[in-house]
């Protein structure tokens, strides 16, 4: 979507020199427009959709599956044979503040309710094992999936 393309309108310069940004073939068009503005290094990658299968795209592989940026990852992470992932950023809950996310985020106010539509529905158990806390449906949905495929991939 669009809104998410404005998290690469930036120049980190250093920062983002050897780093290989990967998006799907599906990514808002304005992405594409300020990773080259930005003169970073990137790479489109197909994730599997009905249109693609019905046009037999698959010269150069896929992506796996997944509803969240980290499925995603960690598919691709998988595949390349990493044994040890470490997901940073990757936080599925509420804070006890009820914002799902810092103050200072760019786009906090397309989350506004959020919090209050979801709480006491979803709880989940806290990192470190100590109490809980306030999750959302969606993310529910994306936490389980990535720990089904975590189990799966400790299983070969």
């Amino acid at each position: 979507i669009l809104l998410t393309s404005e998290f690469f309108n930036n120049d980190f310069k250093e920062f983002d020199k050897d780093i290989i940004f990967i998006t799907t073939h599906l990514t808002h068009p304005q992405t594409i427009k300020n990773l080259k503005h930005n003169n970073r290094n990137f790479m489109l990658a197909y994730r599997g959709s009905e249109i693609a299968k019905y046009l037999k795209i698959f010269k150069y592989g896929e992506l796996s599956e997944g509803h969240s940026v980290a499925n995603v990852a960690y598919g691709l992470a998988v595949f390349l044979r990493h044994k040890n992932i470490i997901f940073i950023g990757q936080d599925l809950a509420y804070g006890e503040d009820g914002f799902s996310h810092t103050k200072d985020y760019q786009n906090l106010d397309k989350h506004e309710g959020h919090y209050q539509r979801d709480f006491g529905n979803f709880r989940a158990l806290a990192y470190g094992g100590k109490g809980f806390v306030e999750s959302s449906f969606i993310w529910n949905l994306f936490r389980s999936f990535l720990e089904k495929r975590i189990h799966e991939a400790n299983q070969l």
